[in-house]
């Protein structure tokens, strides 16, 4: 599974560690990077991200923000849905990971979350 085929509001199955069980998470979609740090999607698929930073691949999309400072990157946003809590994961050397040890994440699965019909 590739995060090429993510797009808002579906969920998604990732391993955060290698040889730990899988957890379910709802994807939000991508940042800009105008804002440092940033938590609020503003694109909802990759391909529409590279697209408005003319980014033939991910890593020069990882280098879309370098002009602006340390922070302004393009996340990926997650929803914990046991929590609640967002969070984002970031591009590094080409690859989408987390945390401070730049752990990398995997996406096992994807697909479109459930509504309640009311």
């Amino acid at each position: 599974m590739q995060y090429s085929q993510l797009k808002a509001n579906t969920n998604a199955l990732l391993t955060f560690y290698e040889n730990k069980p899988s957890e379910l998470h709802e994807f939000l979609g991508f940042t800009k990077v105008d804002e440092r740090y940033s938590d609020k999607p503003a694109f909802d698929t990759l391909k529409e991200a590279k697209a408005y930073y003319s980014a033939k691949n991910v890593k020069q999309l990882e280098a879309a923000g370098d002009h602006l400072g340390y922070g302004h990157n393009v996340y990926a946003v997650f929803k914990d849905l046991e929590s609640g809590s967002v969070w984002c994961a970031y591009l590094y050397l080409g690859t989408w990971v987390f945390g401070s040890s730049a752990e990398a994440l995997t996406v096992n699965h994807a697909y479109e979350a459930l509504r309640a019909v009311s």
